[in-house]
């Protein structure tokens, strides 16, 4: 049998978790979906799935396999679509996924002119925080705020960002306000989590860059629920630029230990291999560098309204912060 049809069943086995959903999709019948993975096992001399009655679940064999040949596959699959859509205009579906927060602030403002642009394209967002798999969920481009662990994708670098450790001044008024870092792991920190696990607060300062454990009453994967809970005074938070520095300049959030700070936030637009000669691809590829690839806007100049002459609801906040008031001499007064 032919390997490279055997290693298709077997990926399509993989996707579906079940060899007769994936005969039904490749059209064949499931003893052949069956066949093929067996003769696919016998010649690597390996098992790749253990098979019960009600699932499949991959072996460590299985597992290196698939994570190679389902982006050989996908590469083999683009190049095909490439090879026939390069004279064509960009159309078809295309799937984006971004962190949530970054896509409600940044993307999805700007997605009108894009769809303006290529009338015949259509998009599916999926705005999530937590890590996804983009070669198995079909993700056509994906917005990442690290290196992408799989190194078989593609990526292009749209910009640098950085990180602030912030507090509602409600906050600082109640609990004070941290001098150094290792004063973090006293405070109420909100904790970001991927995959299940905290996010480590690495903060790069005088005494170069440090790890520091946090810990508080709120953990959760979505960004955006810890931006709601740190204006409403619950704890600190470890925020990027991108989603703190409006409310910073509003007033509304005060940056702490502001000689420490992230400064290799990278954001990266991943896709899979070859997914990026294809239309529809390149086209928003080209308008998110066009429109969004310039670090100043990532790396912001943030002036805390402290430092700006008070006016209106801003200058409320600056003149109650507890870091002007320390600067005056005066104690801040707890606040519930």
């Amino acid at each position: 049998m032919d390997a490279l049809t055997q290693m298709t069943v077997f990926a399509k086995v993989v996707e579906h978790s079940s060899f007769s959903e994936a005969a039904r999709a490749l059209g064949i019948a499931k003893s052949t979906a069956s066949k093929h993975v067996t003769e696919l096992e016998r010649s690597l001399g390996v098992r790749l799935l253990h098979r019960t009655t009600r699932r499949l679940v991959l072996t460590e064999s299985g597992r290196a396999l698939y994570s190679k040949c389902a982006g050989l596959l996908a590469q083999a699959e683009e190049a095909m679509r490439a090879a026939t859509e390069t004279q064509q205009q960009p159309r078809g579906l295309l799937r984006v996924h971004a962190p949530a927060s970054f896509g409600r602030l940044y993307l999805s403002p700007l997605l009108a002119d894009f769809l303006a642009r290529q009338p015949g394209v259509d998009l599916e967002l999926l705005y999530v925080d937590h890590l996804v798999d983009i070669v198995r969920e079909r993700i056509d481009v994906s917005v990442q705020l690290s290196q992408p662990a799989d190194n078989t994708l593609t990526i292009r670098r749209l910009g640098t960002s950085r990180r602030f450790v912030c507090a509602a001044p409600g906050y600082l008024a109640k609990h004070g306000e941290p001098r150094t870092p290792e004063e973090l792991e006293t405070h109420s920190c909100l904790v970001l989590t991927h995959g299940g696990a905290p996010v480590p607060w690495r903060l790069k300062g005088p005494g170069g860059q440090i790890s520091v454990k946090v810990s508080g009453r709120v953990r959760t994967s979505n960004s955006e629920a810890l931006m709601a809970l740190m204006l409403e005074g619950v704890g600190l938070g470890y925020p990027p630029a991108f989603a703190a520095m409006t409310s910073i300049r509003e007033g509304r959030l005060v940056p702490v230990l502001p000689a420490w700070s992230d400064e290799t936030l990278p954001i990266f637009l991943a896709y899979p291999p070859g997914q990026g000669q294809t239309p529809r691809v390149r086209a928003f590829l080209d308008f998110l560098i066009e429109r969004l690839g310039q670090d100043a806007q990532w790396t912001p100049e943030v002036t805390p309204p402290s430092a700006a002459a008070p006016s209106g609801r801003a200058g409320n906040a600056a003149r109650g912060s507890p870091r002007r008031r320390r600067r005056r001499g005066e104690t801040p007064s707890p606040r519930g």
